[in-house]
């Protein structure tokens, strides 16, 4: 079974929390510094190249929700 097909739509999620970051501003490099992640680790989920496993998804996402709070209030 191929990385996408266990996906299970992984690459859409990272698709679009990307294209909301981007339209508040937020520079994809910088939350993945805040996330704790590579840039390229981003690129190669959004390919759908790898997964991450859950402990680094729940990361991501904390750092996702966080990012779109801090930039919501100083907008």
């Amino acid at each position: 079974m191929s990385c996408k097909e266990r996906s299970g739509g992984m690459e859409a999620d990272v698709i679009e929390m990307e294209t909301v970051l981007v339209a508040r501003g937020i520079r994809i490099s910088a939350f993945c510094e805040s996330a704790g992640i590579a840039r390229t680790t981003w690129d190669r989920w959004k390919n759908g190249k790898t997964l991450p496993n859950m402990r680094t998804w729940m990361a991501v996402r904390d750092a996702y929700r966080a990012a779109l709070k801090t930039k919501g209030a100083a907008a």
